[in-house]
């Protein structure tokens, strides 16, 4: 019977920093659920998230929020886009 219960999830947990991306609403490829005051969540984990070709990111190093600046900062230079991440 134990067999039967490997590799079954059995709890869920939201990354700290972890943020998914996709050109299209996010809901058109992952289930996504309400978490109230964080705003939502994927019901999928970050190995799933990437065998679907999304994009995931985790702002928790300051160097990755540095790089994210930065871009910013060369797209609004270059393209005109004011984006608010």
């Amino acid at each position: 019977f134990g067999k039967k219960l490997e590799g079954i999830a059995r709890n869920s947990s939201t990354h700290a920093a972890g943020v998914v991306i996709s050109a299209d609403p996010l809901d058109d490829h992952v289930p996504v659920q309400n978490a109230n005051d964080e705003g939502f969540v994927t019901q999928y984990d970050k190995d799933n998230i990437e065998e679907l070709g999304l994009l995931k990111m985790d702002f928790l190093g300051l160097r990755t929020l540095t790089v994210m600046g930065d871009a910013l900062k060369l797209i609004k230079a270059n393209r005109g886009i004011d984006l608010d991440l």
